[in-house]
């Protein structure tokens, strides 16, 4: 995939690329919904998202005790080619749980998504619960936006090809201190330490079963899916910047059919109270809003794109500043 970096959209500069207008998806939000007030009807909870859920844990429990007494090197392999994938999707459905799109009420929603979280190896819930609604609300800003490198990150990897991978590979490790020390409340660590205790106990039991074949696999899966995998992209493609004007950007290939609409990251920032399931629909009814804008067909071009190219980099990503971006709550 060739991915257009012609013009204006990247420079040299090793500093963010500063806004100090409103994050434009309330905006467009409110244009889409007086022109098209049946979007309206998209909104709200899928339940059968639940049965979703429960056939990705029950997968990727079957897959790791069948690897019981399996070579290392199937295990491995297992792992990056379907364990990474289902895991994507699994927290995926964390995601929509945190958006309250399975359920109607906190609680069941905080339920489906421990449920989830037995189909990957770390305990995702109450960090993604605590930090992925105030990327919504605070799209840009640096001290709250989860989804920025941090300043040191992106003074570290630069622009050097070989760096690039490096932080691919090293991923799902220099995230966790990306997140430390920012400005989006604090932590309730009664619930992050139940939420490690519970995982905990399910590696146990895990173990108890299937020796530590299972767990592995979980954890490998984890790791390769925020490694250099094609599926870590997304982290790319969702907010880094491409094209004067647009902060967002939609992927539309055929992953959405493995990651349960994913790439619709544009259609998502603007109706977060959408449910994956309906994305789509949401795109075919107010088309005029997402045509002409910057589309990506692959996630793997994406990848290779931003290794090679001196002139993307971590800095390429629009901020603001604190209070120039307002609460998407209660949007529909």
């Amino acid at each position: 995939m060739k991915v257009d970096l012609s013009g204006d959209a990247l420079s040299a500069e090793d500093a963010f690329i500063s806004a100090d207008s409103a994050e434009p998806h309330i905006s467009r939000a409110r244009a889409i919904l007086r022109s098209h007030p049946e979007v309206r009807d998209l909104t709200g909870p899928a339940p059968s998202t639940f049965l979703v859920l429960l056939a990705l844990v029950g997968a990727q429990i079957a897959i790791g005790l069948w690897l019981r007494d399996r070579p290392l090197w199937m295990l491995a392999l297992a792992a990056y080619t379907v364990g990474a994938v289902i895991n994507c999707g699994v927290l995926n459905m964390i995601h929509e749980a945190s958006h309250g799109l399975i359920f109607r009420g906190r609680r069941w929603n905080r339920l489906a998504a421990y449920i989830a979280n037995l189909g990957t190896f770390w305990p995702s819930v109450e960090a993604f619960f605590h930090y992925h609604l105030p990327h919504h609300r605070y799209l840009g800003e640096y001290e709250r936006d989860t989804t920025i490198a941090r300043r040191w990150e992106a003074r570290m990897i630069g622009r050097s090809g070989l760096r690039k991978v490096l932080w691919f590979v090293f991923f799902a490790v220099i995230y966790p201190f990306r997140v430390r020390g920012m400005n989006v409340g604090r932590v309730d660590n009664r619930r992050i330490v139940f939420n490690f205790v519970l995982q905990i106990a399910w590696w146990a039991v895990l173990y108890r079963v299937g020796g530590w074949y299972p767990i592995a696999y979980l954890a490998l899966s984890f790791y390769f899916h925020f490694g250099l995998h094609p599926l870590n992209a997304i982290a790319l493609q969702e907010h880094v910047f491409v094209h004067a004007g647009e902060e967002s950007y939609s992927y539309y290939g055929v992953g959405n059919w493995i990651t349960f609409n994913a790439g619709y990251h544009v259609e998502h920032h603007d109706m977060p109270s959408i449910p994956w399931s309906r994305l789509q629909r949401l795109r075919r009814l107010a088309p005029e809003f997402y045509e002409g804008r910057h589309p990506y067909s692959s996630w793997t071009g994406l990848i290779v794109t931003f290794v090679r190219d001196r002139r993307w980099s971590l800095w390429a990503r629009t901020t603001r500043p604190p209070g120039r971006s307002l609460s998407t709550a209660g949007r529909t």
